[in-house]
């Protein structure tokens, strides 16, 4: 094990040692380099299986050799990948998908409904860990995900089954009108279970454990390694749309470097954020994708003061989230006094869902240190006491903001002490689930468009950790949006999400800070390059690059 992890540091070392001397590396020669993009993403991939991805860097390396049922094109539309139609029972809860032909796996293999069945089977089964069985449990209840994940039925039992080749079926528990925005995760993406079984435990960590099903076949990988060499996939059904030969990725975090590296023709395309995307933030060559995350503090469901509602609002309207945003972001992030952002998600009425209420949320929420020093007051009052201190849970890499929030707390609230225990990443996500302090750092991406994606997050079950937040009346909102009669009628739906939405604030569940995105720095050689509308990763269908003649 341990020569293991010093070979893993020498890969990385070695890699990081060829991006730094130029970013030409010694990945696999290209042949066209104006069939060829050069990529980095800016963090060291965490794993290459599509059913364990659990961060942005690993989503967007998957993203790029993984086919799923649907997809999003360059118009943000949903449209068929590999599935070429589907059918829906009248109450919602069975849906067959038909597969296109010509969907082929990367060793010219075809992609089979049998596939879809063991990716669905290995994101439930317990043995397998992935973070991602959430999509099979709450998001979509599938039958019996629940009790399979818990390890009270087989994975056999899951409702999915192929009928034939091409037919896949998907039998719910409750209906989903986001079922096929929720397949374009690359958790659902297909698995060859002959294949699986054949890497003998080493599957996704070498070019000869990995298949397929998508635009792009790996041809050079390790575990850890800062570059990672991507070849067309052939056998892709949309390989028509595929007009590059390959792509390198790197996955340092040397900003600088690969500034550097881009305006001198050596580098297509970056993440870029910080100092440097403040610098060049009207530079044309940078484009930015704001539906990816919103950030906020978690409030503990511990007994005691902290449970006061007022002085929950209280701390909530001392913070200056322009001041953050202006001084600690600098760029990328804008102030948010709810859970969802305008831009997000059109009602379906045109609206913008995430401008519904606004100055109702402002007022809840919103900056306004006069307002908070009364609450705080109050609340203080109320519960017999005149001063309070509180626990913030946080990564390393969230303590300057934490730092500048804290500053802002202390300074607007008399008698406040904020205390910034810094977690590892693990520990981090265990306390999220189990709280251990009064407040966490959270911030959460959407994995599908639909409000429910954000709401979800407060869905709990009656296995809960009693600090977590619980309300019989959000759940109640939650389970009416996704009855039969709700999906049938959208505005229906909308407003019962929007009203779960305010009772998350009026039980001051969590205090809103910001919403954010990522952004790329994309050559102006580099055409038809666009982001997935939930800034999951880059879509390469239809990309070309110029040559210089």
């Amino acid at each position: 094990m341990r020569s293991n992890s010093l070979k893993m540091i020498i890969s990385v070392l070695l890699c990081a040692t060829l991006f730094l001397s130029g970013c030409g590396g010694t990945g696999k020669p290209k042949a066209d380099p104006g069939k060829e993009l050069t990529v980095n993403l800016g963090s060291i991939v965490i794993s290459a299986d599509p059913q364990l991805v659990a961060d942005m860097t690993s989503l967007n390396v998957c993203m790029t050799m993984a086919g799923t049922l649907y997809k999003y094109d360059r118009n943000d539309n949903l449209v068929p990948c590999l599935a070429e139609s589907y059918e829906v029972s009248d109450d919602g809860l069975v849906w067959t998908y038909h597969l296109r032909d010509g969907a082929g796996w990367s060793n010219g293999e075809e992609v089979t409904a049998g596939d879809f069945v063991f990716a669905f089977q290995r994101l439930v089964d317990p043995e397998t860990g992935s973070q991602n069985v959430i999509f099979l449990t709450d998001y979509c209840r599938v039958r019996n995900a629940r009790e399979i994940s818990s390890g009270e039925m087989d994975v056999s039992s899951l409702g999915v089954r192929a009928e034939d080749p091409k037919t896949l079926v998907v039998e719910l528990e409750e209906p989903c009108p986001y079922l096929n925005a929720l397949f374009t995760n690359v958790g659902f993406a297909p698995c060859n279970r002959e294949f699986f079984y054949s890497c003998n435990g080493d599957y996704a960590t070498s070019p000869d454990t990995m298949l397929s099903s998508g635009p792009f076949k790996v041809d050079s990988y390790e575990p850890m390694c800062a570059q990672i060499h991507f070849s067309k996939n052939e056998y892709y059904v949309d390989s028509d749309d595929i007009k590059l030969q390959g792509v390198t990725m790197y996955t340092l975090g040397n900003s600088q470097q690969s500034m550097m590296c881009f305006e001198k023709g050596e580098m297509d395309v970056f993440t870029i954020g910080g100092e440097l995307l403040e610098k060049y933030k009207d530079d044309p060559r940078i484009v930015n994708s704001d539906g990816l995350m919103t950030v906020f503090l978690v409030c503990s469901n511990k007994e005691g003061p902290f449970k006061n509602i007022k002085i929950r609002r209280a701390i909530s309207k001392s913070v200056d989230r322009d001041n953050i945003v202006k001084n600690v972001f600098r760029t990328g992030y804008k102030s948010n006094n709810r859970l969802l952002f305008p831009g997000f998600y059109d009602n379906s009425d045109g609206s913008d869902f995430g401008e519904k209420n606004a100055e109702w949320y402002d007022s809840m929420c919103g900056y306004d240190p006069d307002e908070a020093v009364k609450l705080w007051e109050e609340g203080l009052k109320e519960e017999g006491i005149s001063s309070l201190n509180l626990e913030i849970g946080v990564t390393a890499n969230s303590s300057l903001l934490i730092e500048a929030l804290k500053s802002q707390i202390e300074s607007n609230l008399p008698g406040i002490s904020i205390n910034a225990r810094i977690l590892t990443s693990k520990q981090w996500i265990q306390d999220l689930q189990s709280p251990k302090q009064d407040l966490m750092y959270s911030a959460w991406a959407a994995d599908y468009v639909d409000p429910s994606a954000y709401l979800n997050y407060f869905v709990k079950g009656d296995d809960r950790d009693p600090n977590v937040y619980y309300s019989e009346t959000f759940i109640d909102l939650c389970r009416k949006a996704g009855s039969a009669e709700a999906c049938e009628d959208p505005a229906m739906r909308e407003e019962l999400l929007q009203n779960a939405e305010k009772q998350l604030v009026e039980d001051m569940a969590f205090i809103p800070l910001f919403s954010g995105g990522i952004s790329y720095a994309i050559s102006d050689k580099v055409s038809g390059l666009y982001v997935d509308p939930l800034a999951r990763g880059l879509i390469y269908e239809g990309t070309e690059k110029e040559t210089d003649q």
